[in-house]
């Protein structure tokens, strides 16, 4: 009666699995041992299906409530997972752990499925409500990161700590989650507001990255440092997601507006290469650097991200399941739109000038750039609309915007290549932002003009 199958599990397992109870009783009754098998056990299988009476008389008959399963689960952890509260109190009444199990614990599976009473009843019971998940979570973590605000006080009310765990903080989950009310708490409580999670970024930069502004602020009020983190700064995040206001607030409040992130681009350079011309003339009024790498630093970002664009294309093209090949492609379409607006409208600052050279009513003069072009800068810094020389002997028509550059060969023997090509459906339909973008990659199809 106590053969296994091929995933462990006894006839018995099997028959409450199914909630077969008739079957259930007669193997039982045939000698059936309750804590049998190598995969699932009966007492898991009881708990998974709610079935109270037999998970009292498993027990009764000896079966060991704490037994883990594959997933280092013991029932009461099965019972919460599936919402049979019954039956985790039945196995509690029964002596059940409730800190045992080497996977997940009860307390995060309750807090996880915001059960109120029973994170109550099992911090009642003695749960370390500290403990952490797989991932260096406490169960306050877990709530607020699904935006669980009942099940999170509980917590708290239980005494979870507000620093508690190795992985994500829970002033990060708050943040993320824009529940400023939750951070004011948290703070009040002594969560160190400028914590950094495991890539370096703090609250603030979290809550600034999910556009949570109400959050962000809130942490501002409790004193979140606007240059704190070794990730990801605040200032580059909203300049990265064009908060315009954010960045005035941000620079209000003494952050270092020419500071560079991990990749050495500094908040400016971010927002020039998203197309976010409102926050980069916030930073420029802030006193933002310009230098000859700036235009170069942009180009650079441009370039990774259509790197980004590209290997997007390739997964989609790759994806044999529907669904997953579609996500892929509204992420494509997302990526491209964001860099045909960005193509639009980022607008360089012009080469560096001698110190007290004057802009304000000077003639029309030529410059010479680094790929040996030349441009007409008219006296208010734009580009006035000329021919230009490339490196392979084009010839082109620059205009105000980097999409608007019509490039022919010699003496215009036609449409371009990519001219000829019609936008198609699906991935094809993103060689339209390979086009748009072109002059955003490469320093000889950059347009030169004043930020005013």
């Amino acid at each position: 009666v106590d053969a296994e199958d091929a995933e462990g599990r006894t006839a018995l397992t099997v028959a409450l699995a199914f909630g077969q109870e008739t079957a259930t009783r007669a193997l039982l009754e045939a000698g059936a041992g309750v804590s049998a098998g190598t995969g699932q056990r009966p007492v898991h299988a009881a708990a998974e299906k709610g079935m109270v009476e037999m998970v009292r008389e498993l027990v009764d008959k000896g079966a060991e409530v704490d037994a883990e399963d594959a997933e280092g689960r013991t029932a009461l952890t099965v019972a919460l997972a599936f919402g049979q509260e019954a039956a985790a109190r039945a196995l509690l009444e029964a002596g059940a752990g409730v800190n045992a199990g080497t996977g997940r614990r009860p307390l995060h599976v309750a807090a996880e499925k915001g059960k109120v009473e029973m994170l109550i009843e099992l911090a009642g019971k003695g749960a370390e409500v500290d403990a952490e998940d797989g991932e260096g979570r406490t169960a306050l973590t877990v709530a607020l990161a699904l935006g669980l605000e009942a099940a999170a006080r509980a917590l708290l009310e239980a005494g979870a700590g507000v620093n508690a765990g190795t992985g994500q903080r829970p002033v990060h989950a708050a943040a993320k989650r824009g529940m400023e009310e939750v951070l004011r708490e948290l703070a009040e409580k002594g969560a160190e507001v400028d914590a950094e999670d495991v890539e370096g970024r703090t609250a603030l930069t979290v809550a600034l990255a999910f556009g949570q502004e109400a959050a962000a602020r809130a942490l501002l009020e409790a004193g979140a440092g606007v240059n704190a983190g070794t990730g990801r700064r605040p200032l580059h995040t909203a300049a990265e997601r064009g908060m315009e206001e954010m960045v005035r607030e941000l620079v209000g409040k003494g952050v270092e507006v020419d500071v560079e992130d991990g990749e050495g681009r500094t908040a400016l350079t971010v927002a020039l290469a998203f197309g976010h011309e409102g926050a980069a003339r916030a930073l420029l009024e802030a006193g933002a650097g310009v230098n000859a790498g700036t235009a170069a630093d942009v180009e650079a970002e441009m370039e990774a991200r259509m790197e980004k664009l590209a290997e997007l294309r390739q997964e989609a093209e790759r994806e044999t399941d529907a669904l997953c090949r579609q996500e892929l492609l509204v992420r494509c379409r997302e990526e491209q739109a964001a860099l045909v607006q960005a193509s639009r409208n980022v607008k360089l600052p012009p080469p560096a000038v001698d110190k007290g050279a004057e802009l304000a009513g000077a003639p029309a003069v030529a410059q010479q750039d680094r790929a040996g072009e030349r441009r007409q800068i008219d006296a208010d810094g734009s580009v006035l609309d000329v021919a230009e020389t490339g490196n392979h002997g084009e010839r082109r028509a620059v205009g105000r915007d980097v999409d608007e550059l019509n490039v022919t060969k010699g003496q215009a023997n036609g449409p371009s290549v990519d001219e000829q090509r019609p936008a198609g459906g699906g991935v094809d339909e993103l060689d339209t932002a390979e086009r748009h973008a072109a002059g955003a990659r490469t320093g000889e199809r950059r347009l030169a003009v004043l930020l005013s």
